[in-house]
């Protein structure tokens, strides 16, 4: 519990405390590129890995073309004999241990991308399809089995929730337990509930979006295009746009037919 830091952490810790006060047992396990599934009462050594392929501690590029590699990094770590004995080794064996229970996963797209295949084997042995969700950012997973169960959290959520954009999944999670005793945990009732709040909410305004610079613009649209090459350029503004950054559409059009001509 103590090993993490930063904005995401500091709420996701505190998500047992909320739970109680909703009336529900909450269970903390860790999405660790280092240990795997690992749950938040086990000890642990400091480590370097991560999902993020944008960093140096990363296990695997970057985008599509690491995603195999991702996906048989958490496969192997399942595998490992460095966890406690007769306790659940993947996402799988814990909703076969719970079979009542909701698997709630609140983390970003990268990583939902490596626990994909565990993701889907626990979705297909859950007592209900409504008892298992993502919270998390727009993915082209989401075109994929696990479109079923995501829940979309546009930047701007901000403004209902507070905090900054890093913490946003945690701070969505929070929400969704404290509004339980109202609307429930079923994957439904939790979609629309987090729907009604973005509808509510709206957009970026316009005078709070970060400037950013043409290198930063061509970085996402590489990215976003390594991910998936068939993205169009409105949705991929719009998404650009939704995690609170600046670019007119002229410019960005520019930049994203720069991209697409690149050797």
């Amino acid at each position: 519990m103590d090993l993490y830091g930063g904005q995401h952490w500091s709420v996701i810790r505190s998500l047992p405390a909320d739970g109680r006060e909703a009336g529900l047992e909450v269970q903390l396990w860790v999405a660790s590129a280092g240990y795997g599934l690992w749950n938040c009462n086990w000890s642990a050594h400091a480590y370097s890995a991560t999902f993020t392929g944008k960093s140096e501690d990363a296990v695997a590029p970057a985008g599509k073309s690491g995603q195999a590699e991702r996906q048989a990094w958490w496969e192997a770590l399942s595998q490992g004999e460095h966890r406690p004995k007769k306790t659940p080794r993947s996402l799988a064996e814990l909703v076969e241990n719970n079979r009542n229970a909701v698997l709630m996963i609140v983390a970003p797209s990268t990583y939902v991308d490596a626990m994909e295949p565990d993701l889907v084997r626990a979705s297909q042995l859950g007592h209900s399809q409504q008892k298992l969700f993502v919270i998390s950012s727009d993915s082209p997973l989401q075109t994929g089995p696990l479109g079923a169960h995501w829940i979309k959290c546009p930047g701007a959520l901000v403004f209902a929730l507070g905090g900054g954009v890093a913490s946003l999944y945690a701070r969505v999670a929070r929400h969704v337990l404290l509004e339980a005793r109202r609307t429930g945990l079923e994957l439904s009732a939790v979609r629309e509930r987090v729907a009604e709040l973005s509808r509510k909410t709206g957009g970026w305004p316009e005078n709070l979006r970060s400037p950013v610079t043409d290198g930063e613009v061509l970085q996402f649209i590489r990215n976003e295009l390594e991910e998936n090459p068939r993205q169009s350029r409105s949705g991929l503004l719009q998404r650009f746009r939704n995690s609170g950054q600046k670019c007119q559409m002229e410019r960005f059009n520019r930049l994203y037919d720069t991209q697409r001509k690149a050797p």
